[in-house]
């Protein structure tokens, strides 16, 4: 019988502590295993709303200040000006210095202004050149974000008039900075996580940005991979969550997705599974090991005991029996009577162990009683430390009769309790233990702090009150009031301090109560109990004076309670105000221009005499009409000045605008009208205030105005006006033109800047002297450009005078005649140079052979007239054809400039007939040298349509002054001395007679 007891008890044993350990692992392994995915999931949420909010507000904050940048009066008006004018260039100068700021400020990194036809007119900055890589946002405007290398928000915004007529767009690209940090922080929760920002391209595709740790790239995604969404597919219908699936790379991750605000595009931070779970397979191998070795441990610790246990276990089997069966009775109502308590009854051990404890004990920690059992006090106590509870322990078992304190205690879903505890010690089965017993005051002490919490409240509203108040209470029977407490503003209103009110009667404090009426007040309202206003009523003795305002209640105490405001400002306002109304009404009326009040109704309701002057109408005929004032407008306007007053009662005022002005008598003016509304304490109109200003005479002069500039911009010629100190004052775009110099470069510079050196002071000193005295100069002058090119200009200068004939400005005028110069050089270049060679021709050297007798004939020296004539020019002509021959003569022409010195004259007569001018001659000797170097240069061979062809020259050559000839006598002379040259076999000199009579070769 004990062997096969043993033997069960053993077995089963080994059974429940191999359960038990199987159990622990796996319970271990669950409970790792869904924490880390509650812990990573709420990760990846928090780490994905903050930065999509990051990303919401960042783009949507700058597509708003974006807005209303774009919105501003002075595009808006450049833009109108530009539909209604295209060739004004004045609001694209403004859009351009505009757009320029833009980008100098930082703000953008492009800026591009389109009129209403879409053609750019004004732009800064570099726009992204790669504009595929986008994500396309929905917002108004037309935006996206870009990805080059960094995010650029890229939108379009269309630019509307008061009309709401589209007048033109911008286009801008800015840099978001903050978005690159915000990924790089989110991408923080792990090795592998990667967040991406993606919008729909299709019902299958969506383009996205990815950011990782490791690298940034931008790619297009398929929406369904495998037969399965991704994650971002739900971000983009508009879901938010966290999904363990699979991604685009088809590995297993956890995704947190969202979309992003009211953009259209979605948001997505995920990490790999893998990462997820190698922590907890690291951590699970070691679990088991140690399982397996605790249950080896145990295994062999069972063996050592059982038999003794055993042993005991059965001797002792009959006797618990017994003693069970005697205590049981006694046992179940105790334990009636424990479980059903209505207070959280328990007992513990000396040592804090609960050894037993009733349902509602178990109902209010939210443990059952098998979870509680043998748990120390530290498991469910949230206030005391473990010192603490030892010491109290302590000191609830060192006395006979019960402990009450209060602590708190943490429920098993995480809620603290505040709790009142009463324990006594008891004697139990031999030993002492606590019954303690502990009542949930949660809500007790929340109401107790509710109402602590109350008065400070009403305290601190009391003493912030910006109104005074005072508590009094009655004396003599309602005969004077006591203060019993006053706030800090009474202190203030009246200048004292509330150690000097509480305790004394009013009457005592402020005299003047009575005369003012407060204290009657206050002696009415004690006795009815029903509340009273004092209107505003001036109080004065000879400490203070001032107007005050009072309410006045009696409360349950009995006391009398007022609360009052000193309203002395006020009243001054008012007084103020009623003397500004006087005034305003004078200024009004006595304005120069025609000012008009419009209610709701369309009705003119103020009309001051500049009006009825302008209008020829009385206020009496015009008040309380609606729509009087259309009989002031042309036909034509009527409906547009309506539409304006229809969206003025909308909130939409329309400032400024212009229209004529009829008046009684049928005559005609413009007027410039600004309106102004005032409004009601709704925020909707009241009054609209309109004020006109007369311009018909000035948009006369500005029509004027306008053909002047017209003529200004448009001119041909650069005009430049200064003032009489001569600094440029403005200049014409042909100025800009002509010279090279911005507009802004000259302002306040001198004309001095474009002068060259080509004229003397001497010549501008006198250009001076005749304009100041004949008030006009007319010339040619040479200046120069802004890259130091000088040019030829016809200059006109004229002085303008006032009515007195004092001079206020001078004026220029000036094109450039460079063209014409060049012209008439060329010209010149035609009557003096052979129009192949490029040489002088007869006239030229007819020129040059006269001033080069004469400087012989001053120094003395020799000069050598050289007449050259090729030999077999004929043949080459007419094997090859004129244009080889031409290229011969080319050629030739060169080789003669080349051997001769910088001195010399090479010319062409015509044909294959050249001349030389040889100066500073020495002797003969000198010339035989020189006209051997150009036999020599002739005679080398020319290559001409891939043939070489060599040819040689005959020289005759006339010396000045042995023959006494010149001009073209001389030039014969040499010509005769060239064709004794040919006679003589070609390719040889002959110096005409007078020399040597003989052929020199």
């Amino acid at each position: 019988m004990k062997s096969e007891e043993q033997t069960k008890i053993g077995i089963a044993g080994f059974l429940i502590l191999a359960t038990l350990t199987l159990a622990a692992g796996i319970s271990v392994y669950a409970v790792m295993f869904r924490a880390s995915e509650n812990i990573l999931s709420k990760t990846l949420q928090l780490s994905l709303k903050s930065g999509e909010a990051l990303v919401s507000n960042r783009i949507s904050g700058e597509l708003a200040n974006a807005q209303l940048m774009v919105n501003r009066p002075p595009i808006v008006d450049s833009l109108t000006r530009l539909r209604a004018d295209g060739s004004r260039r004045e609001p694209v100068d403004a859009l351009a210095r505009i757009a320029r700021a833009w980008v100098a400020s930082g703000r953008f990194s492009a800026v591009s202004f389109h009129d209403a036809a879409g053609a750019e007119v004004a732009s800064a900055g570099s726009f992204v050149k790669n504009q595929d890589q986008h994500i396309v946002l929905h917002t108004p405007a037309d935006a996206s974000l870009l990805w080059n290398r960094q995010f650029i928000l890229h939108a379009r915004f269309t630019i509307r008039n008061d009309l709401e007529n589209r007048v033109g767009s911008v286009l801008l690209e800015a840099r978001l900075p903050a978005l690159e940090t915000a990924i790089h922080d989110i991408t923080a929760v792990g090795n592998t996580s990667e967040i991406a920002l993606c919008s729909p391209v299709s019902a299958r595709e969506m383009d996205c940005f990815l950011g990782s740790a490791s690298a940034n790239q931008f790619k297009r995604l398929q929406r369904i991979v495998d037969n399965a969404a991704l994650p971002m597919n739900y971000a983009l219908e508009g879901g938010t969550g966290v999904v363990f699936a699979k991604d685009y790379r088809r590995q297993n991750v956890a995704t947190a997705y969202s979309p992003v605000g009211d953009l259209g595009i979605g948001m997505a931070l995920k990490i790999d599974q893998s990462e997820l779970y190698d922590p907890i397979t690291q951590q699970l191998k070691r679990v088991g090991i140690l399982l397996f070795a605790l249950l080896l441990a145990g295994q062999l610790m069972l063996y050592l005991l059982v038999s003794p246990l055993v042993r005991k276990l059965v001797n002792s089997r009959r006797t618990a029996i017994a003693n069970f069966r005697e205590m049981e009775s006694l046992s179940e109502k105790n334990s009636i009577l424990l479980r059903n308590a209505s207070d959280g009854t328990h007992i513990l051990e000396k040592d804090g162990t609960l050894i037993e404890c009733s349902d509602s004990f178990c109902n209010m920690l939210g443990y059952t009683r098998e979870e509680l059992l043998g748990k120390r006090i530290s498991f469910w106590d949230a206030q005391m430390t473990g010192p603490e509870i030892q010491a109290s322990l302590e000191l609830q078992t060192s006395g006979h009769g019960p402990t009450l304190f209060e602590t708190r205690h943490r429920c098993k879903n995480g809620e603290v309790l505040d709790v009142e505890v009463s324990s006594r010690p008891i004697p139990l089965e031999g030993r002492v233990v606590l019954f303690s017993s502990s009542r949930n005051i949660t809500e007790r002490k929340l109401k107790d702090e509710e109402v602590r919490r109350s008065r400070k409240r009403l305290e601190e509203l009391l003493e912030n009150m910006s109104s005074g108040v005072a508590v009094y209470q009655a004396v003599a029977d309602g005969a004077d009031f006591r203060f019993t407490r006053v706030n800090r503003a009474t202190e203030r209103i009246n200048h004292v301090q509330r150690e000097d009110l509480v305790g004394r009667n009013i009457t005592e404090v402020f005299p003047g109560v009575e005369e003012m009426g407060l204290l009657d007040a206050f002696r009415r309202v004690w006795k009815s109990g029903n509340p009273e206003h004092l209107p505003v009523s001036f109080y004065h003795d000879e400490h203070l004076s001032g107007w005050r305002e009072n309410y006045i209640y009696k409360i349950e105490s009995g006391e009398i309670v007022t609360i009052y405001d000193d309203v002395t400002d006020r009243m001054l306002l008012q007084e103020a105000l009623h003397r500004e109304r006087d005034f305003m009404d004078a200024i009004f009326q006595s304005a120069g221009s025609p000012i008009l009040a419009i209610d709701t109704r369309g009705c003119i309701v103020r009309f001051n005499r500049a009006a009825e002057h302008c209008s020829g109408y009385t206020f009496e005929e015009v008040k309380d009409k609606p729509y009087f004032w259309k009989n002031f407008l042309m036909p034509e306007q009527q409906q547009g000045v309506e539409a304006v007053f229809q969206n003025a009662l909308a909130g939409n005022v329309r400032t400024r605008y212009e229209n004529a002005w009829v008046s009684r008598d049928g005559k005609t003016r413009v007027l410039d009208w600004a309106n102004t509304l005032i409004l009601d304490d709704q925020g909707q109109m009241k009054y609209l205030l309109a004020v006109g200003i007369d311009i018909t005479d000035r948009r006369n002069a500005e029509e004027y105005m306008r053909l002047v500039s017209s003529v200004f911009h448009h001119a041909d010629e650069a005009i430049v006006i200064t003032d009489t100190q001569a600094s440029i004052l403005e200049v014409n775009p042909a100025f800009t033109r002509i010279t090279g110099y911005g507009r802004e470069e000259v302002l306040g510079q001198k004309p001095d800047l474009l002068r060259s050196e080509r004229q003397d002071d001497a010549f501008y000193e006198a250009l001076w002297q005749k304009l100041v005295q004949e008030g006009h100069w007319t010339g040619e002058v040479w200046n120069k450009r802004k890259n130091g090119e000088s040019y030829p200009e016809r200059l006109t200068l004229s002085a303008i005078k006032n009515e007195a004939g004092e001079t206020i400005r001078y004026l220029a005028l000036f094109s450039d005649i460079s063209d014409l110069k060049a012209q008439q050089q060329i010209l010149e270049r035609m009557a003096h140079h052979d129009a192949l060679t490029g040489l002088p021709n007869r006239n030229l050297l007819r020129d040059r052979l006269d001033m080069a007798v004469a400087q012989a004939r001053r120094t003395g020296e020799k000069l050598a007239l050289c007449f050259v004539d090729l030999d077999g020019f004929k043949a080459v002509n007419d094997t090859l054809g004129h244009e080889a021959g031409d290229q011969l003569l080319i050629e030739i022409a060169a080789k003669l400039h080349a051997v001769c010195r910088a001195t010399d004259t090479v010319a062409r007569l015509g044909g294959d007939e050249f001349v030389l001018i040889f100066t500073n001659i020495v002797d003969e000797t000198e010339c035989r040298h020189l006209t051997d170097r150009v036999l020599a240069a002739v005679e080398e061979p020319v290559r001409l349509q891939d043939r070489q062809v060599q040819i040689s020259a005959s020289i005759g050559v006339a010396l000045f002054p042995d023959a006494s000839l010149e001009g073209d006598a001389l030039l014969r002379l040499a010509d005769q001395a060239m064709y004794a040259a040919k006679q003589s076999g070609r390719g040889r000199v002959h110096f005409a007679s007078g020399q040597t009579g003989e052929a020199l070769s």
